[in-house]
């Protein structure tokens, strides 16, 4: 794996001294479940929530918000005054929930409040750079082909 391609060329130029003897199988296999974190991020950010249904919750959110205070002027209820503060705390709480429910559905973006991923990456390159002791770009590619 590409883990393998990395390490192998720093081991042979005695850059890399293992302190175990699976140090290798060790990294591809954090290495595929880095990969397999990826993957099940970048399904997330593929996976974009369909138009009708967001356009339905709000309209079922609106005319459910609406109806309320019917239902709270019952006198079985007896809520009387309390209604309408009731209702107000009510659709605030819906409708901040349905905000924050649109604005985390895509938290790879570029928004202030996205993760950084970037950043995330260049820790990454960080570690392996400590445990390999170098920089891991600066060795041949090992998949490119021979210079012509």
């Amino acid at each position: 794996m590409l883990c393998t391609a990395l390490v192998t060329p720093c081991q042979g130029e005695g850059l890399v001294k293992y302190k175990w003897p699976t140090a290798v199988d060790d990294l591809n296999k954090h290495a595929e479940s880095l990969l397999s974190a990826w993957q099940g991020m970048m399904k997330i950010v593929n996976t974009p929530m369909p138009f009708p249904y967001a356009h339905s919750l709000e309209l079922f959110l609106g005319v459910w918000v609406f109806t309320v205070p019917f239902i709270m002027l019952d006198e079985t209820i007896g809520m009387s005054w309390l209604t309408v503060p009731a209702c107000v705390v009510i659709a605030i709480l819906l409708f901040g929930i349905n905000n924050v429910g649109s604005e985390i559905e895509d938290p790879f973006g570029n928004d202030v409040n996205d993760f950084d991923l970037v950043g995330f990456q260049m820790d990454i390159h960080k570690e392996l750079s400590g445990i390999i002791g170098h920089d891991p770009w600066s060795v041949n590619d090992p998949f490119e082909d021979s210079p012509k």
